[in-house]
């Protein structure tokens, strides 16, 4: 005698109504210290962890999105002005900052931020 019992995924996935008003199991890679504000956020709050992200999650969710390709704020950087000019290959370019901070980050040992 077969089962005719439909499987529960099987449902899940053709029946529209779970896509919104169902749960959902899914993986995701989030990084180490984020996690782990997030379990000390949970068990400061005696919540799930879980529940605790469902709601960081809808939180973030609810806030007033900016238009795409719109610039949120601008961030005053101070003008350096210098006595002396720089030497040649010294100026700092863009390309020259990107630079020079690739090199402090391979540099620095992993870990030690």
């Amino acid at each position: 005698m077969r089962n005719l019992t439909p499987n529960a995924n099987l449902l899940s996935a053709i029946n529209p109504y779970l896509w919104y008003y169902g749960n959902m199991k899914t993986t995701l890679e989030l990084p180490d210290d984020l996690m782990r504000e997030i379990k000390i956020r949970a068990v400061n709050e005696d919540r799930k962890l879980k529940d605790a992200i469902a709601e960081l999650l809808r939180r973030g969710l609810s806030q007033k999105t900016a238009e795409p390709g719109t610039v949120r704020h601008r961030v005053q950087l101070p003008l350096v002005q210098c006595s002396q000019e720089a030497r040649p290959g010294e100026e700092m370019t863009p390309d020259r900052v990107a630079e020079v901070l690739l090199q402090e980050e391979s540099e620095t040992p992993r870990g030690s931020v």
